[in-house]
């Protein structure tokens, strides 16, 4: 049996903006589909007036909520799980559905639809949504990790939205009010600005005609958006927890190295290389007694930021210092790329 198929790719853009983008999986049982919104918590801006931090995250958590009921019921009621989250600068709906009949896939897709572009926001919602997100912060500032990540950034990238969590905190998520939500879903949330993904077994012809068919497809709308903009760091800051453990958290922010899809798995591979498990480094550093398992890296590619950081519980910081000078690869790999 022959499991490798060739995938169809297909791309269109319609009048109104929205750009479709298929991969075609003819063998496969699934659809997954995802709805990208090119907004973030790193885009701080609407009119010159400035985003409270966390403004993006609460978005994503009242548009499932409408007049009459609840997204999350209708797509459960059709045996769908949907879910969405917010990056630095993507706000990201999605969901998995079996492949059953066109009707079906249709119909989940005008939820979908409805889910991001229809906003119902009241002040009773929001209230209790920035309860919910001031308990999640709070659940955050008790994890290490994540509250080393976003110092990590903040050290990095001072006095920007990146030295925000993605979730503001109670103090900024309370100065959200009903006309700011309002006025950044017009904007943002205009089909110019967003993408939606489909992988699975249906053809790009029936799928345009199905989106066609469930999209609001007048004229796009002439809007200003953010420009891109890339972040510069500081050159070089620390910062000290009070810990019992002795966890490090060391991040390299470097230059926008512009790369394509190729170009970013090879890059990848040689971190992989220099830094995995599976490298001279690390099996020195675990012989050693410096790291043990949990020593993790992470390569980060955003449209403002290229960030490398690794952290790991250790005795001896010092001697994982010399990872930077390891790197040094990078600057020959984007002269000559």
């Amino acid at each position: 049996m022959n499991l490798v198929t060739e995938n169809k790719i297909g791309i269109k853009k319609l009048k109104n903006g929205l750009t479709v983008k298929l991969i075609e999986k003819p063998n496969f049982k699934t659809f997954n589909v995802q709805m990208i919104v090119n907004f973030g918590s790193s885009d701080s801006l609407i009119d010159q007036v400035q985003i409270p931090p966390g403004s993006a995250h609460l978005i994503e958590h009242l548009l499932f909520h409408k007049k009459n009921h609840d997204m999350d019921y209708l797509f459960s009621q059709m045996g769908i799980d949907s879910n969405a989250y917010t990056t630095y600068n993507v706000t990201n709906f999605f969901y998995t559905t079996l492949k059953k009949d066109r009707e079906y896939f249709k119909k989940s897709l005008e939820y979908l639809f409805e889910l991001v572009l229809d906003a119902y926001f009241t002040n009773d919602l929001i209230k209790k949504e920035i309860e919910i997100i001031s308990s999640e912060i709070k659940i955050t500032e008790d994890d290490t990790d994540s509250d080393l990540y976003t110092e990590l950034l903040a050290n990095l990238y001072p006095k920007t939205p990146l030295s925000y969590d993605i979730l503001g905190t109670e103090k900024t998520i309370r100065t959200v009010d009903k006309n700011l939500l309002k006025r950044l879903h017009e904007k943002f949330y205009q089909p110019q600005n967003i993408v939606l993904y489909v992988c699975g077994p249906i053809s790009f012809s029936e799928l345009i005609e199905v989106v066609e068919s469930v999209a609001n497809l007048d004229d796009q709308k002439d809007i200003e958006l953010n420009s891109n903009y890339y972040y510069l760091p500081v050159k070089n800051k620390k910062s000290n927890f009070n810990n019992k453990l002795s966890k490090l958290v060391y991040g390299w922010s470097l230059p926008n190295l512009d790369l394509n899809y190729r170009d970013s798995i090879i890059f990848s591979l040689y971190l992989e290389n220099m830094l995995g498990k599976r490298s001279q480094f690390f099996h020195r550093m675990y012989n050693d007694g410096v790291i043990n398992d949990d020593f993790y890296y992470e390569f980060v590619v955003e449209k403002n930021f290229t960030v490398l950081f690794f952290s790991c519980l250790t005795e001896d910081p010092k001697k994982l210092l010399i990872v930077p000078g390891n790197l040094c690869i990078v600057k020959k790999f984007q002269k000559k790329n």
